[in-house]
């Protein structure tokens, strides 16, 4: 008691859920059990058909309850926070969990850091089938060299929307979630979160993240587990496309390259905007920039900045997208043969790619050699492919 007495910041954490009822119980749990207590919890049940409602009622007082037609999770989202009167918002979903420390940690950096519009932490995921409950964290990939967070976040979201406890002025400043997108309404509100405000790291667990078969989306777009990762590219491609026309190219520009003279820090940033759209499938748009970055200058790039641009032949998914796409191909190829900037670039990013294929082989994943043989001839034709295979051959 003489714990919460000490509380200063108020809290609303907002649990958006749709038929999930047999997951939620555990989630309201977690937030319940927070050494920090949070002074608002928001169930918006976003026009479930199970017995949501009667899982909120046996709660009594301890929940603030919305009911309202199913819309999709971000205009839930934005109901539950048309009802928050609190200090800090975070957002837990109906399917994961909350470890008890969490609400303390976060709010411990954000009281410590008022410069700051919001702070955000690491989460560990564990599989639903799983008895023993063993937490694990997924492989990421993304820069720790880079400070500024707007440029980790575009390049590829690194933790969750719901490991970041956000100041209640800060999204009233963004304005609410776009409830035109089924998925990644929460890397865009992140972006824009990012844009805004500066943030700072908690180098704590504070989210455990379920992961099961579950359907995913709303009533009227739904989609199953294996279809996961296509639609987070699709949508996410989807709010960069429209970010690469709001944002300003300086925005884009790498901490690194913000000592450099002005014309290479340019040609860095959109060096990183094509990297950042490679990451989505938009191999159109990162031949643009390639194009845009030679003809700002075509001198030798320096290691600083082809480490920018070395992601982007790594995701299968990607380059399934690039090998579909003959005109990104054809214009990247043509570019490797006219332009010396983008040689230098495209050389050293898909460089790699028979090594990847030699990984794939011993895998077994014969299919994923296949796909990888066929885009080096298509950008770097037989000689060049041949001469890259015996090199790797060799090594």
């Amino acid at each position: 008691m003489q714990e919460a007495m000490n509380q200063k910041r108020t809290i609303a954490v907002i649990i958006p859920t749709y038929n999930r009822s047999a997951l939620l119980r555990e989630a309201i749990d977690s937030v319940l059990a927070q050494s920090y207590r949070p002074n608002q919890i928001i169930v918006v049940n976003d026009g479930s058909i199970d017995d949501t409602s009667d899982i909120v009622a046996s709660y009594g007082d301890k929940l603030t309850y919305i009911s309202k037609v199913n819309g999709g999770k971000a205009k839930a989202m934005n109901a539950g926070m048309a009802c928050c009167r609190s200090d800090y918002i975070l957002i837990c979903d109906d399917d994961d969990l909350l470890p008890p420390e969490a609400l303390s940690r976060l709010v411990e950096a954000l009281d410590a850091n008022p410069a700051a519009g919001f702070v955000y932490g690491d989460y560990l995921e564990f599989q639903h089938e799983d008895p023993q409950r063993m937490l694990f964290k997924q492989a990421s990939y993304a820069r720790t060299d880079e400070p500024n967070v707007l440029i980790r976040f575009l390049e590829g979201m690194f933790t969750s929307l719901n490991t970041c406890l956000v100041r209640a002025s800060l999204y009233q400043e963004v304005g609410g979630f776009r409830e035109d997108l089924v998925r990644s309404q929460d890397y865009d509100m992140a972006i824009r979160l990012a844009r805004k405000g500066s943030a700072v790291h908690v180098p704590h667990v504070v989210y455990h993240v379920r992961q099961h078969g579950g359907v995913r989306g709303s009533a009227t777009v739904s989609f199953s587990e294996n279809e996961r990762d296509r639609k987070w590219m699709e949508y996410e491609g989807k709010v960069l496309s429209e970010l690469r026309k709001e944002m300003d190219i300086q925005e884009f520009t790498p901490t690194v390259a913000k000592r450099w003279e002005a014309t290479l820090a340019k040609r860095a940033a959109y060096l990183e905007r094509a990297s950042v759209s490679a990451h989505r499938g938009l191999w159109v748009e990162v031949v643009e920039d390639l194009q845009e970055a030679n003809d700002l200058s075509d001198e030798a790039p320096s290691k600083e900045e082809l480490a920018l641009f070395l992601g982007a032949a790594g995701n299968t998914l990607c380059l399934t997208l690039l090998l579909q796409n003959t005109k990104a191909t054809t214009a990247m190829r043509a570019g490797c043969l006219k332009l010396p900037y983008v040689k230098s670039v495209v050389h050293e990013a898909f460089g790699a790619l028979p090594w990847h294929m030699k990984r794939d082989i011993c895998k077994g994943e014969i299919s994923g050699a296949v796909l990888r043989l066929r885009l080096m001839l298509r950008i770097f034709g037989w000689s060049g492919t041949v001469k890259r295979l015996l090199r790797a051959i060799v090594k």
